[in-house]
């Protein structure tokens, strides 16, 4: 989604220095109609070393290197910020920074629980900014074209979505990252990986919202308070449902598959894409059972390769797109929305978890 060659650039900042925001910068340079100007840490002599370290130009001060987030709030040059910081976090820095009129793109999970969510889209709208949160997958071209094949499209409606993400944390992982600790990110493996789970299964079922969630976590961490291997079953109207297990215990995985009466949609990178330019979807149509239930017919299989879309700079694209449309937008407003749907499901997967897999309802979008 590129912006019109006479529309100024959304100028950006980073608000910390996470791992995950040297994959954004990069982004925010590939993406068109965006540009960076300012990184923050809690020290000047921190951002300026890790701008360096990214290749940003801060000697002329074409990218200023501020030694805390107050200081970046302030500066006048930048229009949006993308924060990485631990999710305890969010709830202050996103209501600052709306306080400030920055626009906010916040990495998942967006807060640690909906109440709190609630909080922070309603400081953005009061204040006219734009929030959305930082679920790649959701921007690349693929996911309308697979969109194209469910509902009314040839294979129907889905029925079941199966899915999993996983990585094999390091001990170092497991005992001192902050997505293990209580006081940073208390929905570890859930809030980590299981918001891409939860995101593509209500993106299946055409952001409906499911009904009941049961969850079991068989792996805690940090005094029982943080999961680290969790499997959830979504239950939505009619039957339908959705399962998927999240976890830093197993061989990485982010594979997905949406069953219906036509056939399986499967795809074996939704989260991460495969490569820079290049994705793959599969349809399977299984031909069932054939000469007396004693054999089994041949399957026809298509695969589709997608082509030249960077999911990365598209986000930052498709949010650029919604600061020009305004915050009050329908475009702008699907995202604090669909934020808040992925937060409840978290929020009842936690629950079920800790009441060790009990059925639980899921909290209304409206209140």
């Amino acid at each position: 989604m590129a912006a019109a060659a006479d529309v100024p650039a959304l100028r950006w900042g980073v608000m910390g220095c996470a791992n995950i925001a040297k994959k954004n910068v990069k982004a925010i340079k590939a993406a068109a109609g965006n540009t960076l100007v300012a990184v923050a840490s809690r020290s000047q002599e921190r951002a300026a070393a890790w701008a360096a370290e990214q290749g940003l130009d801060t000697e002329s001060g074409a990218v200023t290197a501020h030694g805390s987030y107050d200081e970046l709030l302030a500066d006048e040059r930048v229009q949006a910020v993308y924060m990485p910081l631990p999710t305890t976090m969010h709830l202050e820095w996103v209501r600052k920074a709306a306080a400030a009129g920055k626009h906010v793109l916040v990495e998942k999970p967006v807060a640690v629980c909906a109440a709190d969510l609630r909080l922070m889209a309603e400081a953005c709208a009061a204040a006219g900014v734009v929030l959305m949160d930082g679920v790649m997958f959701m921007h690349h071209e693929r996911l309308p074209r697979m969109g194209a094949l469910l509902g009314a499209g040839e294979l129907g409606a889905a029925e079941r979505v199966v899915s999993g993400f996983s990585f094999p944390a390091d001990k170092a992982f497991l005992e001192g990252d902050i997505r293990v600790k209580a006081d940073c990110d208390p929905l570890g493996c859930v809030g980590d990986l299981g918001w891409y789970n939860v995101r593509f299964s209500l993106w299946a079922f055409g952001y409906e919202m499911p009904e009941r969630v049961s969850a079991v976590t068989s792996r805690w961490t940090d005094g029982g308070r943080v999961p680290t291997e969790t499997s959830a079953t979504l239950v939505f109207s009619g039957g339908r449902h959705s399962t998927f297990a999240c976890g830093f215990h197993t061989a990485f995985s982010q594979w997905a598959e949406v069953g219906t009466s036509g056939g399986l949609l499967r795809l074996d990178d939704f989260v991460v894409a495969a490569g820079p330019d290049s994705v793959r979807y599969t349809v399977r149509r299984p031909g069932g059972l054939i000469d007396d239930a004693r054999r089994v017919a041949p399957v026809t299989e298509t695969e589709t390769e997608v082509l030249g879309c960077n999911q990365e700079a598209s986000m930052f694209e498709t949010f650029a797109a919604c600061v020009r449309a305004g915050a009050a937008s329908e475009a702008a407003a699907f995202w604090p929305e669909i934020s808040l749907k992925t937060q409840l499901v978290v929020d009842a997967i936690m629950q079920s978890s800790k009441e060790g897999g009990k059925l639980v309802d899921v909290a209304p979008v409206s209140v």
